[in-house]
């Protein structure tokens, strides 16, 4: 775990509490948290002027804030190994609101090929015993979720990710055809005879 590693974490209601992950990782499980962690942030190292500069840094420029960002995104990563996950990987502070991640403004968007691929690699991990995985999505918060799917996918908050970016944009593109098919397709068998949508969105997994 990173004891020491935080220090006076904000709006952290877990600290100083057991949590499931203490409890499930003291009886043998593997515990892992993947997503958005929507249970307060550690308080960050940088004065309010320099967040300020690596927020309106362009995504091009990222190169010249690298250093600021990951050991700050490496704190988050010590916080949620305290509260009980011993892999704590593809992490999102909260919703995705500037003040809250020390990242180019630019570079704050959904993910979730980042955060599926975490969660991936943790279950594919060779163990012994069982597991027990939260994998936590940032969606239907903010920012709209379209320019989220038109965006890099190598942004997130722990840097440019190596991805296949031929590979996410086609993805992308099956999931606007998918839900374009499913708002125009009616429901016969159940007697509707309009297009009914049903969304099921899951805020947080703690």
């Amino acid at each position: 775990g990173g004891k020491g590693a935080v220090s006076a974490p904000s709006g952290s209601s877990w600290v100083g509490a057991t949590t499931l992950g203490h409890v499930l990782r003291l009886r043998g499980y593997s515990t892992a948290f993947v997503g958005k962690w929507h249970m307060g942030h550690p308080r960050s190292s940088l004065s309010a002027a320099d967040r300020r500069r690596v927020q309106r840094t362009q995504a091009a420029d990222w190169k010249s804030v690298r250093d600021v960002v990951l050991p700050e995104y490496r704190r988050v990563q010590g916080m949620v190994r305290e509260a009980g996950f011993d892999y704590a990987e593809r992490l999102y502070v909260n919703n995705l609101y500037p003040e809250q991640h020390v990242l180019p403004s630019s570079m704050l968007l959904h993910n979730v090929e980042w955060i599926a691929e975490g969660a991936s690699k943790f279950i594919a991990m060779r163990r012994r015993g069982p597991f027990f995985l939260v994998v936590s999505w940032t969606l239907p918060h903010n920012p709209d979720a379209e320019d989220s799917l038109s965006g890099d996918p190598r942004f997130t908050p722990g840097g440019l990710w190596a991805c296949n970016r031929t590979a996410v944009a086609l993805a992308r593109e099956a999931v606007r055809m998918r839900a374009t098919r499913a708002t125009r397709a009616p429901l016969p068998r159940y007697g509707h005879r309009h297009y009914p949508l049903a969304l099921a969105w899951i805020d947080a997994g703690m």
